[in-house]
């Protein structure tokens, strides 16, 4: 069985194509909104869980885990971290799948959250954040909450966690992405956004879109960019992955044989 870390729009890209391989898949999300997503793809068995160590290790053996495939958002490292850490102490094979990170251009490129913040500081007119609900507080804490403008997944607990903060419910826009580089343009002029932050996520994210609306109204991009992390082996397209399972599934034989429903 393949244990599927994902929540990505690449996860559940690589869900499909493992099920036209005739891979067996347990997938693992964080959110309920993830794991509806995830379920809609017939034959894979989903949880929503954050995996600590403890569960981590429960889930390989309960599942009978013979392959780790790590397909979850490019700043999400504590979690690859663990992975790579059990796969060591259990002896199976771990398989990282990541987005290409994009070049940009006329961009200032940001260490982290907390260097965003004290960039900020600085400055004035409204931002619009698109980083996503789990990084909004280290701005609303230290900056004028009126002068942002959260991006978030129109989900009831992401709204509440936003109100929760004390965003006013009129700076909160609950939409889903990837959005058109015509849908970013519209919504940085109706909120007279000046500066605008983003992740490095990759083409599939939507940032390309987000960048490019952003630049051709001369909007101040601040990018966070991606964590450093080692990891064991990494690919970044979804066929050289598969090609690399399979490269796994011949060199440990029966180690892997019961990653396939054979017929």
């Amino acid at each position: 069985m393949i244990l599927l870390l994902g929540g990505t729009k690449d996860s559940r890209e690589i869900a499909k194509r493992l099920l036209q391989e005739g891979y067996l898949i347990v997938g693992t999300v964080t959110t309920p909104y993830g794991k509806k997503l995830l379920e809609e793809i017939e034959k894979v068995k989903v949880y929503c869980i954050s995996l600590n160590e403890f569960c981590f290790y429960e889930l390989i053996h309960k599942e009978k885990i013979t392959l780790i495939l790590d397909a979850t958002h490019p700043y999400a490292t504590e979690i690859s971290k663990l992975a790579m850490k059990v796969s060591k102490r259990e002896g199976i094979p771990y398989i990282r799948f990541e987005r290409r990170p994009i070049q940009y251009k006329n961009i200032i490129i940001l260490k982290d959250i907390e260097e965003a913040v004290k960039f900020l500081k600085n400055t004035q007119g409204n931002i619009m954040l698109t980083i996503g609900s789990k990084n909004l507080e280290p701005f609303v804490k230290q900056i004028e909450r009126k002068r942002f403008y959260v991006r978030v997944l129109p989900t009831p607990e992401v709204i509440a966690k936003c109100n929760k903060l004390g965003i006013d419910i009129g700076h909160i826009i609950g939409m889903q992405g990837p959005f058109s580089k015509e849908l970013n343009q519209a919504l940085y002029k109706q909120y007279h956004i000046q500066y605008m932050i983003t992740k490095e996520s990759g083409e599939i994210g939507g940032t390309l879109e987000k960048v490019q609306a952003a630049l051709e109204l001369g909007i101040q991009i601040l990018m966070i960019e991606r964590p450093s992390i080692e990891y064991e082996k990494i690919f970044y397209n979804i066929e050289k992955l598969i090609d690399a399972i399979k490269e796994e599934e011949r060199k440990n034989g029966k180690r892997l044989v019961n990653c396939r429903a054979w017929k």
